[in-house]
Order: structure tokens, then sequence, then C-alpha cells
């Protein structure tokens, strides 16, 4: 996103990116990886493009099923508790271990 939220952090820099979290509130803390497929759709659900049809939106498509095929996409359904951060934490770092 091209505003920093709550942190007040504006830093311009590059970092690896490991996976994208699709956010959900759920009654259990899971986390199931997407498909290309699954992932890209998901993805085109939470960014900003043309609601129409027509050659930007071909574009944003192309883009997010890009994005999912080169990174894993992970839905997670959560609780507001600290549980829910390590199930996440944990889901990361097996993927990390999936691709050592």
């Amino acid at each position: 996103m091209p505003w920093s939220g709550s942190s007040g952090e504006y830093t311009n820099r590059r970092v690896p990116i490991s996976c994208i979290v699709c956010l959900n509130r759920g009654l259990q803390n899971t986390v199931q990886p997407l498909s290309i497929f699954d992932g890209t759709i998901s993805l085109m659900q939470r960014i900003f493009a043309p609601a129409w049809p027509g050659e930007l939106q071909n574009q944003a498509f192309s883009y997010c099923e890009e994005l999912a095929s080169e990174i894993p996409v992970l839905d997670f359904y959560c609780r507001p508790d600290l549980e829910s951060v390590e199930v996440l934490a944990q889901a990361i770092q097996s993927l990390g271990e999936k691709n050592a």
C-alpha cells in the first residue's frame, strides 16, 4: 500500500517477499496455501483495479497471476489472539523450510 498505516514509518526500501497473506476473520486460526488460480483471484479482490472489462483489467489480472505463480499466497483465517500470530509464524517458517 502507498501509505504507512498506523506505524507512521515511511521507509523506501526493498526486501524479499516470502509469501502474501490474505487476512480473514475466522472462528479458528488456520492457514491454507492457495493454488495459483485461487491466489490470483484472491489478489484481484484485494487490489485497486478497474472494475470494467478492458486492457487495464487484463494487465491487473496478469500481474496478479504472475505474483501468485512466483510467491506463495496464503489464506489466513484468524481470531484476534496470540495463537493466531504463532500459527501464521509457523506456516511461514514451514514455507521457508520447503524452499530451502
